[in-house]
């Protein structure tokens, strides 16, 4: 069991070192969220606006949120979002990204495996 365990956190190192050093290369400037959310070929992100309807002042919770274009796009949208990620530099990406469109994301680096249900 101890060894599993040792497993287990060498992968998720693993994982958010190759997520951290991903978010430190993505181009934040080079994002324009609209489109990223809007384009043709992202028809579940219609499909997600058509069934939340009006999502001001609705709280969201953008776990695995990368470099937070949904986050982003939900809060330009009158929404309260929470940019959750494994990862602290995807999570500060996405709160950067944030401040470039003018609206408060609510960061929290976060293990997805470990939220209690």
């Amino acid at each position: 069991m101890l060894r599993c365990n040792i497993m287990l956190e060498e992968v998720l190192r693993r994982e958010r070192d190759f997520h951290d050093a991903w978010a430190k290369a993505i181009d934040r400037d080079g994002i324009h969220v609209p489109d990223y959310f809007e384009a043709c070929t992202a028809p579940e992100n219609r499909f997600i606006l058509r069934h939340l309807g009006d999502i001001r002042g609705k709280y969201i919770l953008d776990l695995g949120c990368g470099a937070g274009e949904n986050s982003v796009y939900f809060a330009l949208r009158g929404a309260q979002c929470v940019a959750g990620d494994y990862s602290p530099e995807m999570v500060h990406l996405a709160q950067t990204l944030a401040a470039k469109y003018g609206v408060s994301v609510t960061g929290k680096v976060v293990n997805a495996r470990s939220v209690e249900r």
